[in-house]
């Protein structure tokens, strides 16, 4: 029995990290434009934390992204803008 896809995307927010991961490689793969995903990951990323989450991430580039989730990735990227600046 094949899942639906609004079950796999709910997969992408369940307490198990390797199903979340399955969950996230099947829209990588099948490489749907659904601006849905990309916030799943955010919240699975934000809920279960960062220490498992370099492979979720990493598979969520070839998501489509929106403006939101873009800027959630620099965030997470720079995370203490004080410490990249100068001082004077």
């Amino acid at each position: 029995m094949k899942l639906s896809e609004e079950k796999i995307k709910q997969a992408i927010l369940h307490p198990e990290v390797d199903i979340r991961l399955r969950a996230v490689r099947y829209f990588k793969d099948c490489y749907r434009q659904d601006e849905g995903v990309a916030p799943l990951v955010i919240r699975a990323v934000e809920k279960y934390g960062r220490e498992d989450a370099y492979q979720l991430v990493g598979n969520s580039v070839h998501l489509r992204h929106t403006n939101e989730t873009i800027a959630w990735v620099i965030k997470e990227l720079v995370p203490n803008r004080h410490r990249c600046r100068r001082s004077r």
